[in-house]
C-alpha cells in the first residue's frame, strides 16, 4: 500500500484531512462571486487547501477553475506568462483544437502546445505585446468571454501573491483592481507564505486591493481530525497524548505533522512519546546541511539572534539577564530581529518574535541547548 501521508506535494483527495468549515467557507464565498484573501502561518496547508476545494467542492459544470502559482515570477511579464498558461490549460481543449480555439480569446500571445507526462496539453505562451496592461487586458477579456459563451463561473487562484510586491516597475495590484472590481463571473483567492506581506496589500487603506477581498484565516488543523485521520491510516497504533505532544513540539504546522506520520507508517508497534521524539529529530537531522548553509550566509549578530528566540521562546529578549546571558545589547539585538524580519527568517507576533520555518526553530533549539 502507498503511504497515504503526503509532505512534499499537495495532500489532496484521500491525504487531505479536515478544514471542513474552510472548505464550506470558500464554497459559499465563490458561489456568490466574491474574492477571498486566504492568509495563514508558512506550511498550514493553504495550496492544498485550495487544490482540493477546486477537485473535489466546486461542480465542474458550473464552474471552470484556474490555479496561479506566482512563487517563481520576476517581472510583470512573467506573471502574464503564467497566467496565461494556467488559463489555457484550464479550458480544457484537445491538442489539435487548441491552437485554433484559444486565438479565439487570447489575442496578444501565441501558445506553443505539446503534450505533458501524463498526456494533457501543455502551453507555452509567447507575448506579442510587451506592455503588461495589454496582456493583462487580453487575459480578463479572453475569461470574461469564455465565461459567457460556456454559461459557466469562473474561479481565479493566484498563489504565492505576495511576489507582486517584488515588482517594481508596475503597481499590479492596481492593474488587477481595476479589472476584477467589474468583473461577474469571476471570483479570485488570493493566498501567499508571507502573511504579513500579503495581508497588508489588503488591509490598508491606501492600497489598491483594499476591502476587494473577504478574508479567511487558515489557523493550524484541528488536533482530533487529524489525530483520527492519522490514526485510522496507521492501524490505531498512535497513542493519543504522543500526537498531541506531536503538535506541541511543531507549532501545528502541516506539513511537519504530515512528514512525521510519514515516517511513522514505516515503524512497528506502538507510537509512543519516546518514537514522535527519536522521528522528530531524524526529520530535523535531515535539514542539517541546508540550515548550516542558512547560518553561514547571516552574521554573528544575527545568529544571537536566533539563539535567543530558540532558547527563550521568542518572548522577554530584551531583559537585562536574557541580553547579559547572551552577551549582547539591546540595540544589537533589535537591529539584528529586524534584519531577519526583513528577510523572512524571523516574523513578529504580538510581543513575540518567531522563526517562521518551525523546522528551523527545532534546529537552532537543538544547536544551542
Amino acid at each position: 500500500m502507498t503511504n497515504p501521508f503526503i509532505f512534499e506535494n499537495f495532500a489532496v483527495g484521500e491525504s487531505f484531512c479536515g478544514r471542513k468549515e474552510e472548505l464550506k467557507e470558500l464554497k459559499q464565498l465563490c458561489s456568490d462571486g466574491n474574492n477571498v484573501l486566504l492568509y495563514s502561518k508558512r506550511r498550514f496547508g493553504k495550496s492544498s487547501l485550495i487544490k482540493q476545494f477546486f477537485s473535489h467542492h466546486l461542480p465542474k459544470k458550473r464552474f471552470m477553475t484556474i490555479y496561479v502559482d506566482l512563487f517563481e515570477i520576476l517581472d510583470a511579464n512573467d506573471f502574464a506568462k503564467l497566467f496565461y498558461k494556467a488559463a489555457a490549460e484550464s479550458m480544457k481543449f484537445s491538442l489539435k483544437t487548441a491552437s485554433q480555439n484559444l486565438i479565439k480569446y487570447f489575442k496578444k500571445v501565441h501558445f506553443g502546445v505539446s503534450l505533458d507526462q501524463s498526456g494533457s496539453p501543455s502551453f507555452s505562451p509567447t507575448l506579442a505585446s510587451r506592455d503588461f496592461d495589454e496582456l493583462i487586458n487580453d487575459t480578463f477579456k479572453g475569461l470574461m468571454q469564455y465565461a459567457n459563451e460556456k454559461d459557466i463561473n469562473i474561479v481565479v487562484a493566484f498563489d504565492e501573491f505576495q511576489q507582486i510586491t517584488e515588482i517594481k516597475e508596475k503597481k499590479i495590484d492596481a492593474i488587477i483592481r481595476k479589472h476584477i472590481q467589474n468583473h461577474t463571473r469571476i471570483s479570485y483567492i488570493f493566498s501567499g507564505s508571507k502573511q504579513h506581506i500579503l495581508t497588508g496589500l489588503f488591509t490598508g487603506q491606501r492600497k489598491a486591493l483594499y476591502s476587494m477581498a473577504t478574508g479567511i484565516e487558515l489557523k493550524a488543523i484541528d488536533a482530533n481530525d487529524f489525530y483520527n485521520f492519522a490514526n485510522h491510516q496507521l492501524d490505531d497504533r498512535l497513542n493519543y497524548d504522543a500526537f498531541l505532544e506531536l503538535v506541541e513540539i511543531v507549532a501545528g504546522e502541516s506539513k511537519l505533522l504530515q512528514q512525521a506520520c510519514y515516517n511513522f507508517y514505516y515503524i512497528d508497534g506502538e507510537i509512543d512519546s519516546q518514537m514522535v521524539n527519536l522521528v522528530v529529530d531524524k526529520i530535523v537531522k535531515q535539514s542539517d546541511g541546508e540550515y548550516r548553509m542558512v547560518f553561514e550566509s547571516i552574521t554573528k549578530s544575527q545568529k544571537t539572534a536566533l539563539k535567543a528566540i530558540a532558547l527563550h521562546n521568542g518572548i522577554k529578549l530584551f531583559y537585562k539577564d536574557v541580553l547579559s546571558d547572551l552577551g549582547t545589547a539591546k540595540q544589537t539585538l533589535l537591529a539584528s530581529l529586524n534584519a531577519l524580519i526583513k528577510t523572512d527568517v524571523v516574523y513578529k507576533e504580538n510581543d513575540q518574535y518567531l522563526i517562521t520555518d518551525r523546522k528551523f526553530h527545532l534546529w537552532c533549539k537543538k544547536l544551542y541547548s
